[in-house]
């Protein structure tokens, strides 16, 4: 027997998010001050901080607009 499950897209977990953010500033910060700063990997580190800091502030928006 086949079934057909339809379900709403999966929203991100705000929790997954923001450790994400704080754990990506960590390496970025460790990435800079590290006896030879690796400025690559920490504009790496950052950009994901910052793609999840955005993806939290659209759960956000979300929920006071509805």
């Amino acid at each position: 027997m086949t079934e057909n499950y339809t379900s709403a897209p999966a929203q991100p977990d705000p929790i997954a998010l923001h450790m994400e953010a704080v754990n990506s500033l960590a390496s970025c910060r460790a990435c800079l001050t590290a006896n030879e700063p690796m400025y690559l990997f920490a504009q790496q580190y950052l950009q994901t901080a910052q793609q999840a800091v955005a993806a939290l502030w659209a759960i956000e928006s979300n929920q006071f607009h509805h």
